[in-house]
C-alpha cells in the first residue's frame, strides 16, 4: 500500500518560499559589505556626521555593552575626523527612557565639544534613523556605527535613501543573546528590503534636529 502523492508544486513550492528571505538577506550583506570599512581608512574622511544607532539603556540609565561599545567607537571616529559631527539617533519615548541624553554624558565626558554633538530622539528605527539623518538633519555623507550584524542593512537603507554611507563596526566584544539578536536581524533585514520597495509608503519622520540634551528634553 503506497502513501498519498504530493504533486511537484506542493513539494517545491515551500522550498522557494523558504529561500525567498535567505536570498533577500543574502542580498542586503552582499550589496554592501564592501562599504564596511576599518577605523584607519576613514581618518580624515570628513564626512558630515558619524551616525550612532540606538541600543538599549539600563534601568540606571548606564549603557548597555552594545550601546557602550558604539559610543566608544563613534568617540574615536571622531577624533579621527572620520566626521565632523555625532549625530546620537536612538529611542526617547519618555523622560525616564532616553537613550540620546545617555550617550550625550557620555560624549560629554569624552571631552567631545557640544557644538559638534546632534541628537536625534526620534531614532525608533534603524530606517527612522537613517531617513532623519539626511531629511531632518541635512545629512549628505556619515560614517555609520553599529555592530557587524546590524551594519549591513544600515548601509543598504542609507543608500536607498540617497545618503551616502561608510560603515563601522563597533563589535569589541561576544554580547549576550547574539544568536537571537542575529535572527532578529535576519526578519529585520526582509522587513526593511520590502519597505524599501517603490510601492512602498513613503517615509515621514521628520521634526526639528536638536543640538543638547537639555533641549531634548525641553523639546517633547
Amino acid at each position: 500500500m503506497t502513501g498519498p502523492r504530493h504533486s511537484p508544486i506542493s513539494v517545491v513550492f515551500p522550498v522557494a518560499l523558504a529561500a525567498v528571505p535567505l536570498a533577500v538577506s543574502r542580498h542586503v550583506v552582499r550589496s554592501t559589505k564592501e562599504r564596511i570599512r576599518l577605523p584607519q581608512s576613514v581618518v580624515n574622511h570628513q564626512a558630515d556626521c558619524i551616525l550612532v544607532l540606538g541600543a538599549g539603556i539600563r534601568p540606571d540609565n548606564s549603557p548597555s555593552d552594545m550601546l557602550a561599545d558604539r559610543m566608544r567607537t563613534a568617540i574615536d571616529l571622531y577624533r579621527l575626523k572620520a566626521g565632523k559631527k555625532l549625530l546620537l539617533s536612538g529611542d526617547r519615548s519618555s523622560t525616564a527612557y532616553d537613550e540620546p541624553a545617555v550617550r550625550f554624558r557620555i560624549a560629554q565626558q569624552a571631552d567631545i565639544p557640544t557644538r559638534d554633538i546632534y541628537f536625534d530622539p526620534a531614532g525608533y528605527s534603524t530606517s527612522a534613523s537613517v531617513v532623519r539623518a539626511k531629511s531632518v538633519y541635512g545629512m549628505r555623507s556619515a560614517v555609520i556605527v553599529t555592530q557587524q550584524y546590524h551594519l549591513y542593512r544600515a548601509l543598504y537603507l542609507a543608500r536607498r535613501n540617497g545618503l551616502d554611507a561608510l560603515g563601522v563596526s563597533s563589535s569589541r566584544r561576544i554580547y549576550q543573546q547574539e544568536h537571537f539578536q542575529n535572527f532578529r536581524e535576519f526578519l529585520a533585514q526582509n522587513k526593511d528590503f520590502l519597505a524599501s520597495l517603490p510601492l512602498s509608503a513613503t517615509h515621514r519622520w521628520l521634526g526639528a534636529p536638536l543640538r543638547s540634551a537639555r533641549r531634548s528634553r525641553e523639546n517633547p
